[in-house]
């Protein structure tokens, strides 16, 4: 067994992500934080427990997956996956940081879907600026290696992406229910 096992299929890496955000969940849990079809979020988890990496511990009348810690690939895949939302993390950081700059509206969540495109949520009124638009275009090329794929006051457009970044949801207005819901929905640390 190696990482071409391990990671080789995009439900299996999307099960792994799922289970480092969250440990001890059912099945159907896991293929619905994954987003793939319980038909293979369960071939995924029978092949990563199959693999040592993933334990499946009865519970009742189920079973819950969790992340096996003792494995040689854990910490390494645990920093992996980390890193990747680190990266995100920045590139929220440096898009709010330029959007204020430019008079654009704040920057409520990042979100790349499963091709590499971001979509960025902000507050309304969205800014009109070509300006605007051109630079965080150039930002996210430049820097990431990412194609704005749209901007939006919508967080449902968000809530279909692949991953998501939310800025400051500790800090977020006591009346803003829609990031709440983001935050809930992509099980986000608040």
């Amino acid at each position: 067994m190696n990482l071409e096992h391990i990671l080789g299929s995009l439900a299996r890496v999307r099960v792994l992500r799922a289970l480092f955000s969250k440990d001890g969940v059912s099945g159907r849990n896991v293929s619905a934080r994954a987003r793939v079809s319980p038909s293979s979020g369960k071939a995924a988890l029978d092949e990563l427990a199959a693999w040592g990496i993933v334990l499946k511990v009865p519970s009742g009348k189920r079973h819950v997956y969790e992340i096996n810690q003792s494995h040689a690939f854990t910490e390494p895949l645990a920093r992996l996956f980390a890193r990747e939302y680190r990266y995100l993390e920045r590139l929220g950081l440096k898009v709010g940081r330029l959007l204020r700059g430019g008079q654009g509206a704040p920057l409520r969540a990042v979100g790349v879907d499963a091709e590499g495109r971001v979509t960025l949520l902000l507050t309304p009124p969205l800014p009109s600026d070509r300006e605007v638009h051109r630079r965080v275009h150039r930002l996210l090329w430049f820097s990431f290696g990412l194609r704005l794929a749209a901007v939006t006051t919508d967080p449902s457009v968000v809530r279909k992406l692949e991953r998501v970044w939310v800025a400051e949801p500790g800090a977020m207005r006591a009346g803003d229910q829609d990031i709440r819901e983001l935050v809930h929905f992509f099980e986000l640390s608040e």
